[in-house]
């Protein structure tokens, strides 16, 4: 995607950068020099610098016939490269966390105790029920919303992964929410973003809004929007729902051949039993 793409030029861009500073040719040695000279980043930052430099090294050599020629033989000189683990950056990195029932509770209510989180609210109680990422729900549009065998659904076609690609039961609760929201849109978007980036991502305003608000209500680094996933992932498994359907549901593969590349997967109707089973207790307007 175009982000990534960006990050990697920007990357090489450095390197190129440092290389004409120094005056030197592209080595092992080069590169050794140049990551200790990187002395404010991390050993994983660095490590992203050196994926960058594999991936641009791989293709160059592959597909440009002068870069073929000039390094044919040479060792890449992004590999073998080590890094000093910080123990205590490892030790201390704290791992994302689902919500718990009650904190969706607590959360929902302080969104509605804010003053203008109307939006924020709807892409809350969607994220809870669906089990979407931010952005998936953020690019949806009313097309999207789509008659599945006779059940309403969401077509998410745009996720970060292929087997994130998939039509998800809208859950009973919310089923107001939507036809709402496909009643008053202006643009064609569910949710209506203040102001998409360069890269056309629709959901930093309200990640960053979502961030204060959980940071406000006591609940630390470990707790994000993306713990809403496991949220309902928990919930469904405490219901009995069957693991290929969780799957189904939430965008995940099965790491089987069986169900991954021969099934076709659970019935709509199947998925909307299953999702109709997450239960929070909240009182939705």
């Amino acid at each position: 995607i175009e982000k990534t793409i960006d990050m990697h030029v920007s990357r090489l861009e450095k390197l190129k950068d440092w290389l004409e500073a120094e005056n030197r040719e592209i080595s092992v040695e080069s590169i050794t020099l140049w990551l200790g000279s990187l002395t404010d980043l991390t050993a994983k930052t660095k490590k992203q610098y050196i994926f960058s430099g594999q991936s641009f090294w791989k293709w160059a050599i592959k597909n440009d016939d002068g870069f073929k020629t000039q390094f044919k033989g040479i060792a890449p000189p992004f590999e073998k490269h080590e890094f000093e683990v910080n123990r205590l950056e490892k030790r201390t990195k704290l791992k994302r966390k689902a919500f718990t029932v009650a904190d969706v509770k607590k959360i929902h209510l302080g969104c509605k105790g804010e003053k203008n989180r109307k939006v924020l609210i709807d892409l809350f109680l969607i994220g809870a029920h669906t089990g979407a990422r931010i952005e998936e729900i953020c690019q949806l549009r009313k097309d999207d919303v789509i008659d599945d065998e006779g059940v309403m659904s969401f077509d998410v076609y745009k996720s970060k992964t292929e087997a994130g690609i998939r039509y998800t039961p809208v859950h009973p609760v919310i089923k107001p929410i939507i036809e709402r929201l496909m009643k008053d849109t202006t643009d064609g978007f569910l949710i209506k973003s203040p102001a998409g980036n360069k890269y056309g991502i629709r959901s930093d305003a309200y990640s960053k809004q979502f961030g204060r608000l959980k940071t406000a209500l006591g609940y630390n680094e470990q707790f994000v929007f993306h713990s809403l996933r496991a949220t309902m992932i928990t919930q469904l498994l405490r219901a009995d729902v069957a693991p290929i359907t969780i799957t189904a549901l939430v965008g995940h593969e099965t790491g089987t051949v069986t169900f991954d590349v021969y099934g076709e997967g659970p019935s709509p109707q199947q998925k909307l039993v299953a999702i109709s089973k997450v239960d929070y207790g909240l009182g939705i307007d």
